[in-house]
């Protein structure tokens, strides 16, 4: 096999950091997450979340909070908005990465591409499950042969 011109050796280590950044993302979310008490928040979890927060800490009174639950509703399905949309944009430039560098690779990376691809899904797809506003992305198959 040829050596790798040094644009090539850039896009493998951009692709290496990015591949980690997610894995370190997804893991401080399962580990610190969890050890909150927010790793098994149904899907609404979030603006439960902030509703609980604001009565309790501001003592609001039920007037206040009957004006309130709406804008915290909205707020809620607002960031629900936002993961969704960043969790399909991080999809995206995972598949689009993977398809510039598969011609790079010889049959055997190719392979090991694949696995680390399932397993990202396999990450995406427990975090969904898990926290449930993303559970609205559509399934992707973020490697293509």
């Amino acid at each position: 096999m040829n050596q790798p011109s040094k644009g090539k050796l850039v896009l493998y280590v951009v692709s290496l950091f990015l591949v980690g950044a997610i894995t370190g993302s997804a893991l401080t979310y399962s580990i610190v997450g969890k050890r909150r008490g927010h790793g098994d928040r149904p899907p609404r979890g979030v603006t439960e979340h902030m509703r609980t927060e604001l009565k309790s800490k501001l003592g609001l009174t039920d007037e206040q909070s009957k004006k309130i639950d709406p804008m915290i509703d909205k707020a809620g399905a607002e960031l629900q908005g936002v993961q969704t949309n960043t969790m399909q944009r991080v999809s995206q430039v995972i598949e689009s990465l993977h398809a510039q560098i598969r011609p790079e690779l010889t049959a055997e990376q190719k392979v090991k591409l694949e696995e680390m691809a399932k397993e990202f899904r396999e990450r995406r797809n427990k975090f969904r499950r898990s926290d449930g506003p993303s559970a609205s992305l559509p399934k992707t198959n973020s490697v293509s042969k």
